[in-house]
């Protein structure tokens, strides 16, 4: 990644795993200082297996479709486990 984020960032990133996006939406963060929001990007994909509660969303510097991902300049993963399986 070409941006480096602070304590507080990666906290704020870790909150947008709860909410559920959609592709073609931008995810914010609040700067720690007040400022304007800053950009993580743009949701390009969404991974929702059901059958193991994984829910992945791919966000990339522009909303790219998959076969356009050779253009990405940044990408970040955020993950969440929405269903516990038993083990």
């Amino acid at each position: 990644m070409s941006k480096s984020y602070s304590d507080v960032d990666r906290v704020n990133i870790a909150k947008q795993e709860y909410k559920n996006w959609n592709e073609g939406e931008e995810i914010t963060i609040d700067n720690e200082d007040g400022q304007p929001r800053k950009s993580l990007g743009i949701v390009s994909q969404v991974i929702d297996n059901k059958a193991t509660g994984e829910q992945t969303y791919i966000v990339t510097n522009a909303y790219l479709v998959q076969e356009k991902w050779s253009r990405v300049v940044d990408m970040v993963f955020i993950n969440t486990n929405r269903v516990l399986k038993d083990l």
